[in-house]
């Protein structure tokens, strides 16, 4: 008897391990038919790989489906445009076929034949693109999330991801295990608080091989104290008298500067710069007002959030060296979220509110508004960054499951369908 079920264990192991094999078979077979451009060969292999259930993976076989499924759509439709004689049109959906899969060379060889046909000065596909890699951090049903362009990871051990950094070759994102803060830096995390008071993570920031993280937690007599985490050593940049939150950092040479906001005695959020750990005040604390991210151009310091009027109305707010500028009206609830510097152009995205649509995801580009959501759908934006000419944006569309979205120059990415509630938190590009 002992032997049978010695055996019917073997067997049940060998089986399992089969599966897992021809698992992981099938799904290398489908990155490498994917990134040979054969698109329906790929999608076969993945199919594939999802008849193993057990196997681990699912849902990052599905992110690769959908890009099968995306690439080959566009493919057709350029096909169909280049056979018609439209290059031009042609020419713009290989480019996006190369945003999802830059190695397709079919896609590629079109892309510059199209160039050839119209006859003008436009470069062929590898003298104008140097094809960046985006990283989105977010949430997905319940679990921190990693999209490298497009394609999900799973962040085992974590929440929800606030903040993502690129240096070299290196992946910091900070996030939460529940009410724990957490640093994930290339498939490993490390606790940087210890969960006997709750604390919230808001942004990671890396200069020099120092990484820094600034978080809140709270301290015995409930109030919030904001704090920054460097290298493993930690300041408090608050008493802890009154609640205050660190929103976000940014280092420029050897000054490290930390927008946030402290609530004041008659209980009012004033916005707060700590520059190298020395407060100052950016309002007067006679409204609230919260600030929720900060960027250093130059001599320049923008910080942007958002205030609260006589009328009780959020108004969407930019501080340049301290000199505050409204960026909405007043009239409706608007908020900031992001601030980005580039070329002396100044982006700032968040979200206005319109009673008809809800909440409308928007760009500010030197103080001018721009809706990056159309038709009736409510959606906010709370991330951006400026690589050469491309603008991107992270941010959700509410539905009855909200949607992760990036946006590239105004054009919508989901990175999520509605079967799993999402949220995209933070962008990050570095170019190859």
């Amino acid at each position: 008897m002992r032997t049978f079920i010695t055996t019917f264990f073997f067997f049940l192991c060998l089986s399992a391990l089969s599966q897992q094999e021809s698992y992981k078979i099938a799904y290398d077979r489908g990155k490498n038919e994917f990134s040979q451009g054969k698109y329906d060969a790929a999608e076969k292999q993945f199919k594939a790989s999802l008849r193993f259930p057990d196997c681990p993976q699912p849902n990052d076989v599905g992110e690769w489906l959908k890009r099968c499924q995306d690439a080959q759509a566009e493919m057709q439709q350029g096909d169909s445009l280049y056979n018609s004689g439209k290059y031009e049109r042609a020419k713009n959906v290989y480019q996006r076929v190369l945003s999802i899969n830059h190695n397709d060379s079919t896609a590629k060889k079109r892309y510059n034949e199209c160039a050839r046909l119209l006859n003008n000065s436009t470069p062929s596909y590898t003298e104008m693109v140097k094809t960046p890699d985006v990283y989105v951090a977010g949430t997905k049903n319940g679990v921190a999330t990693l999209w490298k362009n497009g394609i999900a990871q799973i962040l085992t051990g974590m929440n929800y991801a606030t903040s993502v950094y690129v240096s070299g070759n290196d992946v910091y994102i900070v996030g939460n295990d529940n009410w724990v803060v957490k640093l994930w830096k290339n498939g490993k995390s490390i606790k940087l608080t210890d969960g006997k008071y709750p604390a919230s993570a808001h942004s990671v920031y890396v200069s020099d091989n120092d990484v820094y993280v600034v978080y809140s937690e709270q301290n015995s007599q409930y109030k919030y104290v904001a704090k920054l985490w460097k290298n493993g050593e930690i300041q408090n940049l608050t008493d802890g008298k009154n609640s205050a939150i660190a929103s976000s950092i940014y280092v420029s040479g050897k000054e490290v500067f930390i927008a946030g906001y402290e609530y004041n005695t008659q209980e009012n959020a004033v916005v707060m710069l700590w520059k190298n750990g020395i407060a100052q005040s950016l309002t007067d604390g006679e409204k609230s007002a919260w600030a929720q991210s900060v960027y250093v151009s130059g001599n320049d310091l923008y910080v942007v959030g958002y205030e609260t009027n006589a009328q009780g109305i959020s108004v969407a707010m930019l501080w340049k060296n301290g000199v505050a500028q409204r960026l909405s009206n007043g009239i409706n609830d608007a908020e900031t979220q992001s601030v980005y510097v580039f070329d002396n152009d100044v982006y700032v995205v968040g979200y206005e509110f319109d009673i008809h649509k809800g909440w409308v995801a928007t760009l500010w580009k030197n103080g001018e508004a721009q809706t990056l959501t159309a038709g009736n759908i409510s959606a906010r934006a709370f991330s951006v960054y400026v690589s050469g000419k491309d603008v991107y944006v992270a941010g959700f569309k509410d539905s009855k499951n909200c949607v992760a979205i990036l946006w590239k120059n105004g054009i919508v990415q989901n990175l999520t369908d509605e079967r799993n509630a999402s949220e995209a938190l933070s962008v990050f590009v570095k170019e190859r």
